[in-house]
């Protein structure tokens, strides 16, 4: 029984709270709304495309058979390849120019999962192995 009061005296006191600030607030002007849903659809389209880009690049790259997936595509792997690179390039630019160095780092990051490729002129892709790091020298032991 105690637990339902208390229970039923939140849900008051959450609905009293809501409805004080309906009265107390001044209700959003259109011109705020549209500034406000404006702002809120741009940031939906850009968290869309970064999330698109990285589903597809992860998909493709982080599959056991990249390449075998590649060779399926045959000569359309270039066209695929082609499009993930436009809206790298596209992200890239966008992002550079709003100065969102966050979303310029999720791109750096999906980038750095493609291997290097090489496109052949009927289409196909190749993946190349990723370039082994050269190792740093090792300090000699000073005497």
């Amino acid at each position: 029984m105690k637990k339902t009061i208390l229970i039923l005296a939140a849900c008051a006191a959450a609905f009293t709270a809501n409805a004080q600030s309906i009265l107390t607030e001044s209700p959003e002007t259109p011109a705020q709304r549209t500034a406000r849903e404006t702002v809120a659809s741009v940031q939906a389209t850009r968290t869309v495309l970064i999330g698109q880009l990285r589903d597809g690049v992860t998909r493709l790259w982080s599959s056991p058979d990249p390449q075998g997936a590649l060779d399926l595509l045959g000569s359309h792997s270039a066209e695929v390849v082609g499009l993930y690179q436009s809206l790298i390039g596209y992200l890239q630019t966008v992002l550079g120019q709003a100065g969102d160095t966050q979303g310029l780092a999720e791109i750096a990051a999906i980038s750095a999962k493609v291997p290097p490729l090489t496109v052949h002129p009927d289409g196909t892709v190749t993946a190349l192995p990723f370039p082994s790091p050269v190792p740093s020298p090792v300090p000699s032991p000073t005497p």
